[in-house]
C-alpha cells in the first residue's frame, strides 16, 4: 500500500494548482459552467489517471478534488455532482452510443448532468430500487422519485437510475430536465455557496434508447455510484478542511493582537497546530479509502464509511475553529471560511448520510467479532 503520489499525478496537480480559476461569483450564483469549462480544458475529468481505475489514479482523483475545492469551494460540489459522477458511470458501464454522445462533452466540462440515484425508501439498497423503467416507443418510460440530488445551476440533463426488472438497472439520461415532459424538479433546500438540493420526480418520462447507460446488474450499478459519490465527498470535505486551515493560518500570521502576531499567542498557536494535524490525518485516511476502493471495491465499503464519518466531521470542526481564529481580531468572518463551514455541514447529509455510515460501521464490527457468547 503506497500513498505516495506518482510523478504523473503530481504533474497534473501542479497544472491544477496553477490554473486560472474563474471568479467565484458565477459559482455562488449557481452557474457552474465557467469553472467546469476551465477544469475540462485542464483534463480534470479524465481520461488518464482521472478515471480512478487504478489505486494511484483513485488517490489522484481525491487529491485533485481536494485541490479544486480549496481553490473554488463555491463551485466544487456542483461540479463533482454535475460532471464527474456521470462521466465515471459512462466510462464504466456505457455502451458505444452513450459513450460517443456523452463522454466527450462531460470530460470537456461542456455538459452538466447530475446523477439521481438515491431514494428515500431504498436506504442505499439496490434491491429495493423503486424507480422503474419500462421499454416502449423505441426507448423507455421512467417513473419514480429521487431525493438528495445536488442541482448545479440549470443542467443540460439528469441521469436517473431505474430498475429494468430481472435484477438489472440502468441510468436513463433525461435531456433538458427543466422543460422535458414527465419530469418535475422541486427545490428542497438552498445551502449557500451556490449549492441547491432537489427532489426529482419522473412520471412516464420518455428516454431514447441511445441515452441509456446499461442495463447492468443492479447491485453493481448502485454500489459503484454509491462508492464513487462517497469518495468524491471525501475529496470535497478534505478540500474544505484544507481551505479553512490555510486561510486561518494566513490570517493568524498577519493579524496583530495586543502588539504581536495572533499566531504568537499560545492559544492560537496550539489551535493552529490542532487544525493542521486533523487536516493531515483526514487526508491520509481518504487516500487509504480511495486506494482500497480501487484495489478491492467489495472489501472497501467499511473503510470508506469510516473515512466518510471522520473526514466530514473533521471538516465541520476545522471550519468552525478556523472561523474563531479568523475572527479573533474583530475583523469579521472570512468569506471563504464561512462558505466552507456551510458546505461542511451539508456534507453530513449528502451521499451516504453520516449517521447511516456509522450504523454500517457498527454492523461490520459486530460481524467481524461474530455473535456474542450466550
Amino acid at each position: 500500500m503506497d500513498f505516495d503520489l506518482s510523478q504523473t499525478v503530481r504533474e497534473e496537480l501542479r497544472v491544477l494548482e496553477s490554473l486560472d480559476f474563474p471568479a467565484s461569483d458565477d459559482a455562488q450564483d449557481g452557474n457552474p459552467r465557467p469553472l467546469a469549462a476551465a477544469l475540462g480544458r485542464a483534463g480534470y475529468f479524465g481520461p488518464g489517471s482521472r478515471t480512478g481505475s487504478s489505486p494511484d489514479g483513485a488517490i489522484g482523483v481525491i487529491a485533485a478534488i481536494e485541490a479544486s475545492t480549496c481553490r473554488a469551494a463555491a463551485g466544487a460540489l456542483g461540479i463533482e455532482a454535475g460532471v464527474r459522477l456521470l462521466a465515471m458511470a459512462v466510462d464504466t458501464f456505457g455502451g458505444p452510443e452513450p459513450r460517443a454522445a456523452l463522454l466527450g462533452p462531460l470530460r470537456a466540462g461542456e455538459m452538466i448532468a447530475p446523477v439521481a440515484f438515491r431514494e428515500a425508501a431504498s436506504a442505499s439498497k439496490a434491491a429495493v430500487l423503486q424507480t422503474a423503467a419500462t421499454a416502449c416507443d423505441g426507448g423507455y418510460h421512467v417513473t419514480g422519485t429521487k431525493v438528495g440530488v445536488v442541482w448545479p445551476g440549470e443542467p443540460d440533463a439528469v441521469a436517473v437510475a431505474a430498475s429494468c426488472g430481472e435484477g438489472r438497472a440502468g441510468l436513463f439520461v433525461v435531456r433538458s430536465p427543466g422543460t422535458a415532459a414527465g419530469i418535475s424538479v422541486t427545490k428542497v433546500g438552498g445551502f449557500g455557496a451556490g449549492v441547491t438540493v432537489v427532489r426529482v420526480a419522473c412520471e412516464s418520462c420518455h428516454v431514447a434508447a441511445a441515452d441509456v447507460i446499461g442495463p447492468v446488474p443492479a447491485p453493481a450499478l448502485y454500489g459503484a455510484l454509491e462508492l464513487w459519490e462517497d469518495l468524491t465527498l471525501l475529496g470535497v470535505a478534505n478540500g474544505l478542511t484544507r481551505l479553512a486551515t490555510t486561510r486561518a493560518l494566513a490570517h493568524a500570521k498577519q493579524a496583530v493582537v495586543a502588539g504581536k502576531p495572533l499566531l504568537a499567542h499560545q492559544w492560537a498557536g496550539y489551535k493552529a497546530a490542532e487544525l493542521l494535524a486533523q487536516q493531515q490525518t483526514a487526508q491520509l485516511l481518504a487516500y487509504r479509502a480511495a486506494w482500497s476502493a480501487a484495489s478491492d471495491p467489495s472489501a472497501a465499503r467499511a473503510l470508506v464509511d469510516c473515512a466518510r464519518v471522520f473526514c466530514t466531521e473533521t471538516a465541520i470542526r476545522v471550519t468552525q475553529e478556523a472561523a474563531r481564529i479568523a475572527g479573533a481580531d474583530g475583523a469579521g468572518l472570512d468569506a471563504d471560511i464561512s462558505a466552507a463551514a456551510a458546505l461542511a455541514l451539508l456534507l453530513q447529509i449528502l451521499g451516504t448520510p453520516v449517521e447511516n455510515a456509522k450504523l454500517r460501521i457498527g454492523d461490520d464490527v459486530l460481524r467481524s467479532w461474530g455473535s456474542p457468547a450466550a
